[in-house]
């Protein structure tokens, strides 16, 4: 989504939400309710069974200070149809607006 391209400061960064403002201070949240991940108030996908956010600092170690953040480490696992199984996804985000800012 082009807001994403956008982030200037993390204000929230806990295990299971994030707040980004984006250059006219408005905020875009990303957050698991129960078992659905919403941005903002609209729903992204329901199942969810597990959910994690790590963030970590331009020097690679791990961070709860929203300020410090330049890496975000999501980990998602998900509910298949009808409990077939379950689907783990993994990535690395890096705010593009972030990373080359003393990233190590």
């Amino acid at each position: 989504q082009k807001e994403l391209e956008l982030l200037t400061d993390v204000q929230v960064a806990s295990s299971d939400r994030v707040v980004f403002y984006d250059p006219t201070l408005s905020s875009i949240e990303f957050r698991l309710d129960g078992t659905t991940l919403y941005q903002g108030n609209d729903p992204l996908v329901s199942g969810v069974s597990a959910f994690q956010l790590t963030y970590y600092r331009d020097n690679g170690s791990t961070t709860s200070s929203a300020p410090q953040v330049r890496r975000i480490h999501v980990d998602m696992t998900l509910q298949t149809a009808r409990n077939s199984g379950a689907l783990v996804l993994r990535t690395d985000v890096f705010p593009r607006n972030f990373i080359y800012e003393n990233f190590r």
